[in-house]
């Protein structure tokens, strides 16, 4: 390989986003009507040719967990954006049957599955596992990121997490394992605090170099405020795909009274 090569090949896996303060929009329009719904994108999405989806044992991968109950245009906002600004080969979305420290889901483990499925399908470079949603019990992170290493050896692990994540991570099962398995990139949450909590930092030798903080602006979708709308019977199409909210009607998820438990999000 000439010297121009191997320049341009280490050039070409940043460890932290490049200072770019331009924003972007991803837009969708909404239904009904010829209004659209404007999301903030950092960075801003470019005119390129897709890139296949990476080989499932090679390559920078993107871990993003959740209970995605329902995923929603934020989400996919989200992955979009780290995944240029880290140079990912894929972001692989993880739906938990059970979150540790939340109330249950209000939508079953395959039906959260199935609107994932729907959600990034024909969007190059984002891709879905069902080995939490499989998994019984409480879905920890820690045993998540063990999954990955011993099904995708060589693959280098960044763990995406809301900023309101990343203030729970001290609370997590073996929190300094999960620093040292995978490289932190944390995004912005509306009314959180994007900086990171000297807990955190405490959880590892290197924590500072392992945690990068991703500034793209926050995006304000919610998926408590579609149950609570699709409870009301009213459109939710602006906050999540069509392909999502025509599996939300056809399934009757989230038709109950409109109550939230405790701990929902």
């Amino acid at each position: 390989m000439s010297r121009t090569a191997r320049r341009f090949v280490a050039l070409r896996r940043p460890s932290l986003p490049l200072n770019r303060p331009t924003i972007g929009w991803l837009t969708w329009p909404t239904v009904p009507g010829p209004s659209y719904l404007r999301v903030p994108c950092w960075p801003p999405p470019r005119r390129v040719a897709p890139r296949p989806l990476a080989p499932p044992d090679v390559g920078r991968l993107g871990v993003y967990g959740g209970t995605f109950d329902p995923v929603h245009r934020g989400h996919l906002a989200v992955a979009r954006s780290v995944r240029e600004a880290f140079d990912l080969d894929c972001v692989l979305f993880i739906p938990a049957r059970q979150s540790p420290l939340r109330a249950p889901p209000r939508a079953s483990a395959n039906d959260r599955l199935a609107m994932v499925r729907r959600a990034i399908e024909g969007v190059p470079g984002l891709e879905v596992s069902a080995i939490d949603a499989e998994r019984p019990g409480p879905s920890y992170m820690i045993d998540t990121l063990q999954s990955l290493a011993s099904q995708r050896p060589a693959a280098e692990l960044f763990l995406i997490l809301g900023a309101d994540a990343l203030d729970e991570l001290p609370a997590w099962r073996q929190a300094e394992r999960i620093l040292a398995a995978a490289r932190i990139i944390a995004v912005p949450r509306p009314g959180h605090n994007t900086e990171i909590p000297n807990e955190v930092l405490a959880l590892h030798p290197n924590a500072d170099r392992r945690i990068h903080v991703h500034p793209m602006p926050p995006v304000d979708i919610s998926a408590s405020r579609i149950r609570a709308q699709c409870a009301r019977r009213r459109p939710v199409d602006a906050w999540v795909p069509r392909a999502v909210a025509e599996y939300i009607a056809a399934h009757g998820l989230y038709a109950g009274d409109g109550t939230e438990p405790p701990g929902a999000i």
